[in-house]
């Protein structure tokens, strides 16, 4: 129990740095935060001023792929520029824009995610494999022919234990 409650004392200044941080990137976010899945990209979206009427849920009126073609093809953007399926939106209005879109292809996520994932998965296998019955803890290698230590890194086997008859 003690063990456990020093653990979670452990851990609150972690999760208060993580919740902290997020704060902190929150407050640079002008206006209206959206985040849209839209023609297989995801569009990230800083709205502010009269165009956060058009992000609403319940604004039916208007499908988000219109209202995308009509801010890439405004005369006041101070920046559009689309790459790879990438894009980028800016208002070029007053001091602070009053629109910023990025759009950003789900491809480039998995592609970025998914090596990511493979190399948890493989960490996972090799730590599982480390418990299994019969295997070292500090390597993995299988100690079943051997008697005192392990023959790959040298660390001692430990005693078996077998279970009690019932």
């Amino acid at each position: 129990m003690k063990h456990r409650l020093l653990t979670y004392l452990c851990l609150l200044p972690i999760i208060l740095l993580g919740l902290s941080l997020l704060l902190w990137l929150r407050s640079y976010i002008p206006g209206d935060f959206y985040c849209r899945s839209h023609d297989g990209r995801l569009l990230l979206c800083c709205i502010s001023g009269p165009y956060t009427t058009f992000f609403e849920p319940g604004n039916g009126s208007r499908d988000i792929g219109s209202v995308l073609r009509e801010f890439a093809g405004s005369r006041d953007n101070a920046l559009n520029c689309r790459y790879l399926g990438f894009q980028l939106i800016v208002s070029g209005r007053y001091i602070t824009p009053t629109y910023t879109i990025l759009a950003i292809p789900f491809p480039a996520i998995i592609i970025l995610l998914a090596p990511l994932s493979l190399w948890s998965y493989h960490i996972y296998r090799q730590r599982r494999q480390r418990l299994l019955p019969g295997h070292c803890l500090t390597c993995g290698y299988d100690l079943r022919a051997s008697t005192d230590t392990c023959p790959e890194c040298g660390s001692p086997i430990p005693p078996t234990t077998t279970p009690l008859p019932r």
